[in-house]
């Protein structure tokens, strides 16, 4: 016997509709609500509201499929099956469509937060390399005729940043800001040949490579969003330099080269770009004076840099950014001498002025020091100190620092000992605007009022040179293993840091050198080699 009066409700038991996100201009994937059970008779199935423009719901399927062409805020929806004689139940769930410009921006925010640091860091580990190339040439002889000579130079950083919000600039008036942090490595190789022309000239070729990869956490009207940067440049740069008498010399680098972005995004999937990159930087440590006890120099460099992002017609715009510095401070120094010791005060002024994307603004500082040197200029005692007179963005600072050092005997065979003490900001003297870093980036012209209330803190080195017999070719290198303990110098964070290396010299009749050096906390591993002959 069947009683067919009997009032069923129909159920959907303990399924559940996720939230839904998707992308204005982006098809969905077919999205199939679950079947409820029991009922009366026939079910039937309605969703409400009415869906987002674009998309449509199959009551007989249960499915909703097609391509938002609107953007919508977060909405609510009702998924409702209903027997024949009106009972029904109800599952709700979450639905979202965000706009194309929306994630356009926010890849902007990732890419102007990135790819300015990425430039720099690019540029300067070139022209880094260049012009130590050229002081190396300097110091192995001026007035001699120099042949072919090949070097190379690595860098290795784990670097972050983070920051509330991207400021509006004139390459993209619409970019908008989005609370983010990003952390990862990038790692820079440059090696190059070069020849001697005359005695005083070098000219040369190098070529470049980056790879940077960082995570990236960004936050989009309270989503959280994670994702991928990675970013490569390959670039070659011709360069030439000049050393004279008495530690002068110049320098000039330029360099073309090309690049691709790839992000993957959480939300946005993966998105990618080709991109190119150019640079140039120049720069001199000229001898005004030069005689007797006094000098005076003159130190100057400038640095340009773009990149432009070709965007790929999705949702990763089109985007320049461009960083530029220029530096100059006047040095003056006197040495007395009383007996086999040495007194030499020092006073200079500098000024730096940078513009562009990421680090702007002008500072003027004053610093000076004083050096004591004895037992044949192997003890040396320094203190320097140095203020910022003016500067743009709120930028305050001064510092102050010290430094004990034990020099090997001449032949660099023995002990050595450096010891550096340094309160405020910097290490001190008028160059401290050639070395600003701070919390593993360069320091921003709109440090506080405060920031010169920074901890005190100490650089140490312990060296000691060995001599490395080489028989083949009658001679000894110089082998300098060394432990130092100090702030973190580069930009890959900040914090004392523990590094190892050893340095290896041969005699100039060779014209070898190479270091390697490892720290501790965070990845930094630098490799260098040089030839001269």
């Amino acid at each position: 016997i069947l009683n067919d009066d009997i009032d069923l409700r129909p159920s959907f038991g303990e399924a559940a509709v996720p939230s839904q996100l998707w992308f204005e201009d982006r098809p969905i994937a077919t999205l199939r609500l679950p079947e409820a059970q029991g009922g009366n008779g026939r079910l039937s199935y309605a969703l409400s509201p009415t869906l987002p423009t674009g998309l449509v719901f199959d009551p007989d399927a249960r499915t909703v499929a097609g391509t938002p062409n609107a953007p919508t805020p977060k909405t609510a929806y009702a998924y409702t099956a209903t027997d024949e004689d009106g009972d029904a139940d109800t599952l709700s769930f979450i639905v979202e469509v965000v706009g194309v410009e929306e994630t356009s921006r926010r890849l902007d925010a990732v890419n102007r937060a990135v790819l300015p640091e990425v430039t720099r860091s690019w540029a300067s580990v070139v022209s880094d390399a260049v012009a130590g190339r050229i002081a190396q040439s300097n110091r192995s002889g001026v007035g001699r005729a120099r042949g072919p000579g090949a070097w190379a130079h690595g860098d290795y950083r784990s670097t972050s940043g983070s920051s509330t919000g991207v400021a509006r600039s004139s390459s993209s008036p619409s970019a908008g800001a989005f609370p983010l942090d990003w952390s990862g490595e990038q790692g820079t190789a440059a090696a190059g040949l070069d020849v001697g022309i005359g005695s005083s000239f070098i000219a040369g070729l190098a070529a470049s490579r980056l790879d940077a990869s960082f995570d990236y956490d960004v936050t989009a009207d309270g989503r959280p969003i994670s994702g991928v940067h990675d970013t490569r440049i390959t670039g070659l740069h011709p360069y030439l330099g000049w050393s004279g008498a008495g530690g002068s010399r110049v320098w000039a680098v330029a360099g073309l080269a090309t690049s691709d972005v790839v992000v993957l995004d959480e939300e946005a999937g993966r998105q990618s770009s080709e991109a190119s990159a150019r640079m140039m930087a120049s720069g001199a440590s000229l001898r005004l004076l030069h005689g007797g006890a006094g000098t005076l120099e003159v130190l100057a460099d400038g640095q340009t840099a773009r990149f432009h992002l070709e965007g790929n017609g999705d949702q990763m715009n089109a985007l320049e950014v461009g960083v530029h510095r220029v530096r100059l401070s006047l040095a003056a120094a006197r040495t007395f001498a009383a007996g086999s010791a040495t007194l030499t005060p020092s006073v200079g002024v500098g000024v730096r002025y940078d513009s562009g994307d990421g680090l702007t603004g002008t500072g003027m500082e004053a610093g000076g020091g004083v050096a004591l040197a004895a037992w044949d200029s192997r003890l040396r005692l320094e203190a320097a100190g140095h203020a910022v007179l003016n500067g743009d963005g709120g930028l305050r600072e001064w510092g102050a620092a010290g430094a004990l050092r034990v020099a090997p005997r001449a032949s660099g065979h023995g002990l050595s000992v450096r010891l550096e003490p340094a309160w405020g900001l910097g290490q001190g003297g008028a160059g401290q605007l050639w070395r600003q870093h701070q919390n593993g980036a360069e320091a921003s012209p709109a440090s506080s009022a405060t920031a010169h209330l920074q901890t005190a803190r100490m650089n140490a080195e312990v060296a000691y040179g060995l001599p490395v017999p080489l028989h083949r070719f009658s001679t000894e290198a110089l082998l300098t293993p060394y432990a130092a303990v100090g702030p973190s110098q580069g930009v890959d964070g900040h914090g004392e840091r523990i590094r190892f290396g050893a340095r290896i010299r041969t005699p100039p009749s060779l014209g070898i050198g190479a270091g390697l050096e490892a720290a501790y906390p965070g990845y930094n591993l630098r490799f260098k080699l040089e030839l001269n002959r």
